[in-house]
């Protein structure tokens, strides 16, 4: 019986094994170099029910997601969130539960019952050397086959959780994000990028860019992907950097002072 219930609580995906742990994905995110090493127990925030805006508030806190873990099943709680966020590195952890739907059904159980006969009676024989009579008596086992059925149901959630890690304190201090093709028509060009957040005490917000700014180039080169993005803002360093914005249909310029190496206090 206890295998039996064993059976009926795994069922339904990630019953049994840690979802946070088995369906973590790494993201795309700061390079090592750029992470501030924590290993203490990693703290757990409920999500606001929009994932991008909680990316968006913890940088501008001053940290990263680094992997994300994404799963439907039973409810796990937070332990294994909190077990994989100190696996990976977090800091924080930002956690969503949402009930999706009630699983029923019935798991079929075969048991075979023993049956047992018995059976005796007389025999007489008859030959050369004269007649002769004897008893006998004897079992003989068989067994039949039962099957019943064990209902089950089972509650399962749509689960995530963002993982964070604290980010040194050094770059121009935005997240971007691509632009919109309806913001790139206003434009009149793609080349691009639209703020998304900025992180406090940062070089960019001791100068004012807002999120919602449009940066078209920094220290006077275009940018409009990762790679132009960071090739713009390292060859930046140790200068103050001209950062060419369109905000709200106006082109604006701010200056930004990026120290040598791009750390800042």
């Amino acid at each position: 019986m206890r295998l039996l219930l064993i059976v009926a609580a795994c069922l339904g995906l990630s019953a049994c094994a840690d979802g946070y742990s088995t369906f973590y994905t790494p993201v795309q995110g700061p390079t090592q170099a750029q992470i501030a090493p924590f290993s203490g127990e990693p703290t757990v925030i409920a999500s606001s029910g929009d994932v991008q805006s909680d990316i968006n508030t913890m940088y501008t806190r001053g940290f990263s997601p680094i992997g994300t873990s994404d799963f439907n099943g039973p409810n796990r709680g937070v332990a294994g969130a909190v077990a994989q966020g100190k696996t990976v590195g977090a800091q924080y952890i930002v956690v969503s539960s949402k009930y999706a739907r009630t699983v029923q059904g019935a798991i079929p159980i075969t048991t075979f019952a023993p049956q047992t006969t018995y059976s005796n009676g007389t025999a007489s024989a008859f030959g050369s050397g004269g007649f002769a009579t004897g008893t006998y008596n004897g079992t003989s086992t068989t067994y039949s086959q039962q099957t019943s059925y064990m209902p089950y149901s089972v509650a399962r959630y749509d689960q995530k959780a963002v993982y964070f890690v604290p980010l040194t304190r050094a770059g121009l201090g935005l997240l971007f994000r691509d632009i919109t093709p309806q913001e790139a028509q206003g434009l009149g060009t793609q080349k691009a990028m639209a703020v998304a957040a900025v992180r406090r005490g940062s070089p960019a917000f001791d100068a004012d860019i807002l999120p919602g700014d449009i940066v078209t180039s920094i220290g006077g080169r275009v940018i409009y992907d990762h790679d132009t993005m960071v090739a713009a803002i390292t060859a930046s360093y140790g200068s103050d950097a001209v950062v060419a914005i369109q905000r709200n249909g106006q082109a604006i310029q701010k200056t930004v002072h990026l120290p040598p190496g791009g750390v800042w206090n």
